[in-house]
Formats: structure tokens, sequence, C-alpha cells
């Protein structure tokens, strides 16, 4: 078995032998660069999106869509998540969202997803027209991973579900915003976790 070390790039994984099992979220793009563009075109819905999810998708077409993401509930609710991970905080997004107008100079439309939508859309001022998207349940949570990949920016927290959302994004002239600090446990950090193409601040 080959068990995913936190802080650097195993790089067992690039010998791999039929049968090897592998443990660990092994989150960072480096270990499949070389497949990206298959890893994208895998990575697609084959069902064309519906109601709300077709008028959010079309909203965000037409305007300069920044997606943001915030994930509070386990990290702040599940005992053994309280002291591993870090939780981003209201200035980390006003940040994020000031330099992705500073750097774009775009006159922006933000689409907010969080698991703790009243303090979202209590402690979020952003500098434009907010939308917060509240109506996708657990089961089709597939459908904002989906809407946050077809904004034309991205906003993400230290979460796998936005990182992926950002990180599937086509547009080529994309800026994603991640933050700086994904753990407090030491023994969990990775600092190849986000994308080179990311720009991470403090949150």
């Amino acid at each position: 078995m080959v068990i995913a070390k936190g802080n650097a790039i195993d790089g067992r994984i690039s010998h791999a032998k039929i049968g090897q099992y592998f443990s660990g979220p092994w989150q960072s793009e480096k270990y499949f660069q070389d497949v990206a563009q298959t890893i994208r075109e895998d990575l697609t819905f084959k069902q064309k999106p519906l109601g709300l999810d077709l008028e959010y998708l079309q909203k965000m077409q037409a305007c300069e869509s920044v997606s943001v993401h915030v994930r509070r509930g386990d990290y702040l609710q599940v005992q053994k998540n309280i002291s591993r991970y870090a939780v981003c905080s209201a200035n980390y997004f006003h940040s994020a969202a000031a330099m992705i107008v500073k750097t774009k100079r775009i006159l922006p439309v933000f689409f907010v997803f969080s698991d703790d939508m009243e303090w979202a859309s209590a402690n979020l001022n952003l500098p434009g027209q907010a939308h917060f998207v509240d109506h996708n349940t657990h089961e089709n949570a597939h459908q904002d991973l989906r809407l946050m990949a077809s904004c034309k920016h991205n906003i993400i927290a230290n979460s796998t579900f936005s990182w992926w959302g950002a990180w599937l994004n086509s547009n080529v002239q994309k800026m994603v915003v991640a933050p700086r600090k994904w753990y407090l446990a030491e023994n969990l950090s990775n600092d190849h976790i986000n994308a080179e193409t990311f720009t991470t601040i403090d949150n």
C-alpha cells in the first residue's frame, strides 16, 4: 500500500504497479498534469441543465460571473475537524473579490454557494450584484459543481468541492483566488494543493 504524504509530491505514484493500493487524498494537479485534458473531457455532464440550473447557467454566461464558495458546516460542527481545517474569514472573501475586480477590471456578478448560506448572506459584502444559489440539495450538489465551473472566475474555499469547480472552469482568461492556508494541523499541510494558476491570499 502507498500512503499519501501531506507536504510532498510522492514520486512512487508514477511507478505504480498493477494491483497496488493507494491511500490518501492525493490533492495536487501535479499528480495528473500529463493527463489533464483527458480528465477534463471525462468529467463532463451528460445531462443538460434544467430549471433553475439552466437559468443560472444562462446568467453566468451573459455576465462577468464570479463563483464564491463558502465552506463552514463540518469544519465548525464536527469535533475532529475543528482543529484540522482552517476556516476562511469574511475578510478573505472581500479581499479575493476586490483582487478580481482590480486585476480583471470587470463589473462582476457574484454567485455564492455555501453549506452555511445564512452566514454567507449576512457577512459577505461583495462589490457587485450577488446571487445566493441555494436551490440544490445534497443529492444533486453536483449541479452546483457544474455552475461553479461555468463561471468566468472563481473564489474558492479550502474545499475539494470548490477546488474542482475552479479547476474544471474552461475559461482561458479565468482568475481563481484560493486560500493560502488549508489546514490547521501541520501534519496535513500541503504546499502543492493549490494549482499553479491559482492566486493565493491569506484567509
